[in-house]
């Protein structure tokens, strides 16, 4: 059966059974937090609608620093990856079609190709990108020591990320990222090949340098470049319905205080050779509630509407909040 785009990302609703013994249950505390804090009645920024958000707590050491997100196609269950190699799984509670809260959460370490757990290690557990091949597998990018890791799916449908992995190769320029500036943005394509873009990695225009690697072709990577915005960098990408990709980019600076901006990239862009330019959809600004944006995902809701998770890297510093923000997209 030939899958595309979307079609092919909604299997990853086969990746969420129960977890065994070696995961461990993790209290996760959730506030709800209103788009615009100085105007609660405020639902709509750009072209989303607000459909309700939480801030996460958790007195575990091991809760915060998520980088990268899965959603499952009914939007029931995430898959969460943090910057310093943990793993979590949770449900999404609902009220009123609203996310409420999470229920059944479960931590774990990240393991090295040697079969090391990465949990902890910020040198080495960096983990900074998550997405899903349509035979069930995972792929995660790591920062600091540029690399991504294959997780293979499992005959016995277990968790991907609770096993060993296998190192895919990367696209020679990604070496020349600086150590917190690499592959945050990444995506599989319905043929299996990888498509992304580095965060800090600039070609001499001052255009994100991005690829499309991995095909099965086994074709070299195709360098693409993502246009600018003022200081925004991505983070996030994912598959749309129809083909096209949703970017998530942020910003963070401690004068003018966070923000995050949600554009859609054209399906042709993996085969761009011209700079790619995304078509906004919202800004989100300082002003409202914002944080550090660095995790997207995507599901469809029961009217068929097109959801876009937005969630935040807290960082590990107090000052910070985990924000887990729903929109619906037009």
């Amino acid at each position: 059966m030939s899958l595309r785009g979307p079609d092919a990302f909604l299997l990853i609703g086969l990746l969420f059974p129960a977890l065994p013994a070696m995961a461990g249950q993790i209290a996760v505390e959730t506030h709800p937090v209103p788009l615009d804090p100085a105007h609660p009645g405020v639902k709509r920024v750009g072209s989303l609608d607000y459909a309700g958000g939480l801030t996460l707590l958790s007195d575990d050491g091991r809760f915060g620093g998520w980088s990268g997100m899965l959603v499952s196609p009914d939007g029931a269950r995430i898959v969460l990856i943090s910057d310093i190699g943990w793993w979590l799984t949770a449900d999404l509670v609902r009220q009123d079609g609203r996310i409420s809260g999470l229920a059944n959460a479960e931590i774990g370490p990240l393991l090295a190709p040697d079969g090391r757990p990465l949990g902890g290690d910020k040198m080495n557990g960096d983990a900074e990108a998550i997405t899903a091949r349509a035979d069930g597998s995972m792929i995660v990018a790591f920062e600091q020591d540029h690399r991504i890791l294959l997780y293979p799916a499992q005959a016995d449908g277990s968790l991907p990320l609770l096993h060993v992995p296998e190192t895919l190769p990367i696209p020679p320029d990604l070496r020349k990222a600086d150590p917190n500036g690499g592959l945050e943005a990444l995506t599989a394509l319905s043929d299996g090949a990888l498509f992304g873009f580095s965060e800090d990695l600039l070609d001499a225009a001052g255009r994100h340098q991005g690829w499309r690697f991995d095909g099965p072709d086994g074709a070299p990577p195709r360098t693409l470049a993502l246009e600018a915005v003022a200081d925004f960098k991505p983070t996030d990408l994912k598959p749309l319905p129809g083909g096209d990709f949703l970017l998530l980019e942020r910003r963070y600076d401690l004068l003018t205080g966070p923000g995050a901006r949600l554009s859609v990239l054209p399906a042709v862009s993996t085969e761009s050779a011209t700079p790619i330019a995304g078509r906004e959809l919202a800004r989100i600004p300082a002003e409202l509630t914002v944080d550090n944006s660095e995790a997207l995902g995507i599901y469809r809701d029961a009217a068929s509407k097109t959801h876009a998770l937005v969630l935040s890297d807290d960082n590990f510093n107090p000052l910070q909040r985990t924000l887990l923000m729903d929109f619906v997209l037009p």
